[in-house]
């Protein structure tokens, strides 16, 4: 059919070779039969898949670099005003084995996106003359690129205007000017610029020096996450510089800052707790004993080194011990950590090292939990039991600490399916129990007021805009008392801003600029459209990390007809709930949901795959997200031409897991 000028045909076999789909993976072949297709059909998407071949072939494809050159241009002629085909004619001229001459015209085809208001057009061409690439040098010129960028509202081009005026680069220096296109920046959410205003303010840096006005950019970028902000802003609370003095907003800040776990702000932010907490003040022994484990969930004794050459052992030991004998699981797995390596003044025991893990990791401590596996592999100060290593691993994996994770896996290889089932079914006895113990403590008086919410469930997620809103399921935080967000093994507090019941779908927020995946065009899916998923399914029988999962689009009406589901054949699992549901080009289709009783996902003993599997329409949850204007405004455009393991590996870095504390 192919051979004989069918132009489907044609399309389906260039993508066969493209994907390696029933065929040796040949991008060659691949690229001949999109090629022959456009040749047949000029307005057909595979010019642009041979593109992106060619893109991506470094050199290997150069038989169709002249036609890709004639299929742009004449892409340009129908269309003028679409300025993404220029982007992508300067793109073919600017390649690395393009010749300078080459180079020069892909300039010019660049300015013509840019005309267009083409905001990447524009930037690259402020970087082009910033380093010399195909033309020569000139700040101006780039200045001149990077301005129009800003205007725009890019914040990368907001940001190199106020660098090339800060420093001098190329141009007469001139800090108000620099001060004024950081602050366009900072105000679009740039972490790094809302710190540099900080400082502009507090040292008067150009402008007049203003320690309040410090302070609200301090703290901008303090709750994005950077380490240098939350520290500056703990000093500025505890002083009482620019705001009223506050020493537990200090606590706070001071506590954020060292969680980073390095540089000057982990080292200062320690010996400041290190004096309040000699002094008697009970607030800073509670945090100094919080800042080694994490909260209970840190596990390496590497980590726990650093802290000992800053604190005095005895003092360690005295706090640690106090607050393990009142019941602190951070503290108790802290004891059981020193215990172990003979750290902090104590000698090595390993039973008291079993003691103090089992007590911590009964009240849920991942790190307690993480030290049990290794003493169980070990053998120290209990019988080596592969077993039930297997077991306390697999549950401190569910914290997302990357050793319980790689320790659990290791097993998994010298395990038999018998004993790796044995080890699940352990694992789910121990929570189960665990679950029981913190039920029979809620609401008891003497721990009404210390108790900390504990993980109900976990879910799957995504980030749909880069100042930080996020869809899920409504179900998954359905009931909780506390909604927080893993991305890469950081936990951050999410706040719960819209929600439908009906249709199952949550908007939910965290602090912070994160990549963002992009909504597909409305009406693009089709029964039989392929589609994939990348979720976190079931944590404590798959562990942590991210799987992929592929399918295909059976139906486009989900149960009795539902008009808001997909069908899909994408394997779905419990924790995969609140997912995206993707297409081809990493752009969102659709939500992933669960099972028809969604409470058994987050089950911790072990649930049966769907057989048939569900996903709402994506337009339901853009409709939710409409209500909100400042999500509405930083929604992405949609992603077109990357490889499959280009797109996979884009998607992954805005999926993230959701847990719901009760």
């Amino acid at each position: 059919m192919a051979e004989l000028g069918d132009v489907e045909a044609q399309a389906k076999l260039g993508y066969l070779y493209d994907k390696g789909d029933g065929v040796p993976q040949d991008k060659k072949e691949a690229a001949k039969w999109y090629r022959k297709e456009v040749e047949s059909n000029d307005a057909s998407f595979s010019g642009l898949l041979l593109l992106r071949l060619y893109l991506e072939s470094k050199g290997t494809l150069k038989e169709h670099k002249v036609f890709l050159r004639e299929y742009l241009k004449n892409q340009i002629a129908s269309d003028p005003k679409d300025s993404a085909n220029y982007h992508n004619l300067a793109l073919l001229y600017t390649v690395d084995e393009s010749t300078e001459e080459e180079k020069r015209e892909g300039v010019e085809w660049l300015k013509k996106a840019a005309d267009l208001g083409d905001v990447e057009a524009l930037q690259l061409l402020g970087r082009i003359y910033s380093i010399g690439t195909g033309v020569p040098i000139d700040k101006q010129e780039a200045l001149k690129w990077f301005i129009k960028a800003g205007e725009l509202g890019s914040t990368d081009g907001q940001r190199a205007v106020g660098a090339l005026y800060y420093l001098g680069d190329g141009i007469p220096q001139d800090k108000k000017t620099a001060f004024k296109w950081f602050k366009k920046a900072a105000e679009g959410g740039d972490a790094e610029v809302q710190y540099s205003l900080g400082e502009m303010y507090y040292y008067g840096d150009g402008i007049p020096q203003d320690p309040r006005e410090a302070v609200k950019w301090y703290g901008k970028s303090a709750k994005q996450g950077d380490a240098d902000a939350q520290y500056t802003l703990g000093w500025l609370y505890y002083n009482g510089e620019g705001v009223e003095q506050n020493k537990k907003e200090a606590d706070v800040w001071f506590s954020k800052a060292t969680e980073q776990e390095e540089g000057p702000p982990f080292t200062y932010a320690l010996k400041w707790y290190h004096e309040k907490a000699e002094a008697g003040d009970a607030r800073a022994q509670f945090y100094f004993l919080l800042m080694y484990l994490r909260d209970g969930t840190y596990s390496n004794e590497e980590f726990l080194s650093k802290c000992f050459k800053v604190i005095s052992h005895k003092s360690i030991l005295k706090w640690a011990s106090a607050a393990a004998d009142r019941g602190d699981a951070g503290a108790q797995a802290l004891l059981s950590l020193m215990y172990h390596g003979g750290e902090g003044g104590v000698r090595k025991n390993m039973k008291k090292a079993f003691k103090w893990a089992y007590l911590a990791a009964m009240q849920d401590s991942f790190a307690g939990q993480f030290s049990l596996g290794i003493l169980y592999k070990k053998g120290e100060g209990v019988l080596t039991d592969k077993v039930k290593a297997y077991a306390w691993f697999s549950l401190a994996a569910i914290g997302g600490e990357e050793d319980s994770t790689r320790e659990r896996d290791l097993l998994t290889k010298k395990l038999s399916e018998s004993e790796r089932k044995q080890g699940l079914m352990i694992a789910s006895k121990i929570q189960q129990e665990i679950v029981q113990k913190q039920s029979e403590t809620v609401g008891s008086p003497e721990n009404e007021a210390s108790s900390e919410p504990t993980v109900s469930g976990t879910g799957s997620a995504f980030i749909i805009t880069t100042n930080g809103y996020i869809l899920t399921c409504y179900h998954v935080i359905d009931g909780a008392s506390k909604v927080t967000i893993s991305i890469q093994s950081k936990e951050y507090p999410a706040e719960v801003i819209r929600t439908d019941k009906l249709n199952d779908v949550a908007l939910l927020k965290i602090d912070g600029t994160f990549p963002a995946l992009a909504f597909a065009h409305r009406n693009s899916v089709k029964m039989g459209s392929e589609v994939f998923t990348i979720g976190y399914p079931n944590p404590i029988l798959q562990g942590v990390g991210q799987k992929l999962t592929e399918g295909t689009v059976n139906a486009i009406t989900g149960y009795r007809d539902d008009i808001r589901l997909y069908q899909i054949s994408t394997p779905i699992q419990p924790g995969n709930s609140g997912g995206a549901l993707l297409n081809e080009d990493g752009d969102v289709v659709g939500i992933v949901v669960a099972l028809l009783k969604a409470d058994i996902a987050f089950k911790v003993s072990g649930s049966l795959p769907q057989n048939v599997n569900y996903a709402l329409k994506s337009n339901y949850a853009e409709t939710l997200l409409y209500t909100v204007p400042d999500a509405a405004d930083h929604l992405q455009q949609s992603n077109w031409g990357d490889s499959l393991g280009d797109v996979v590996e884009r998607v992954k870095k805005s999926v993230v897991m959701v847990k719901a504390y009760k």
